[in-house]
């Protein structure tokens, strides 16, 4: 479990980095060009294992129901 968990937020912060839009709106509007390392770090952190999971299925499997 260690593994995937590692892999599911190394996956979601290298997403995050190359394209901004899926973040949440209220997320982006904090970013600027000397933070946004900063920012998709705290807002990874802020999400539960369930709605990292979730979002990882959303992003990487997204015929998977």
């Amino acid at each position: 479990m260690d593994f995937k968990g590692k892999l599911i937020i190394k996956e979601l912060f290298q997403a995050f980095q190359e394209d901004t839009t899926l973040l949440p709106e209220e997320v982006r509007q904090r970013i600027n060009g000397t933070n946004k390392a900063r920012i998709i770090c705290d807002f990874i952190s802020s999400m539960t294992d369930k709605m990292a999971h979730e979002t990882y299925d959303k992003m990487f499997l997204p015929y998977r129901e």
